[in-house]
């Protein structure tokens, strides 16, 4: 996916912030680790410099060649963020005085414009 993504962006060349060394260990890693996890399961991996926001590596599934679930590039698609953001948004109202140890959350379905 990462260089669909590079042509995508960049048709008639130029440079890439993709960086080869860093994609190849992704996509190793990430088919060691899917090994071990069950067959159906996918992953998507985006790796950004914070330096200047460049992507230096994607993996949009397990398995990009796979011509069924390798084909729906899983790090672009618009998904729900679900639990993955509850840290965070726990953290801040906790900072802004919004909640305490004695709160009470409930974790009920909601949307919000669209997600």
């Amino acid at each position: 996916h990462a260089a669909w993504f590079a042509l995508k962006h960049r048709p008639m060349g130029g440079r890439s912030t993709i960086n080869i060394d860093i994609q190849r260990q992704v996509e190793h890693l990430s088919r060691e680790h899917l090994k071990r996890l069950p067959r159906e399961t996918e992953l998507a991996v985006v790796v950004i410099n914070i330096e200047d926001s460049g992507i230096v590596s994607m993996l949009g599934s397990g398995n990009p060649a796979d011509p069924v679930d390798g084909q729906i590039n899983g790090a672009l698609v618009k998904r729900s963020p679900g639990s993955a953001l509850k840290p965070f948004v726990y953290a801040a109202a906790f900072e802004a005085g919004r909640l305490n140890g004695e709160s009470i959350v409930y974790d009920i379905p909601i949307s919000r414009g669209g997600w």
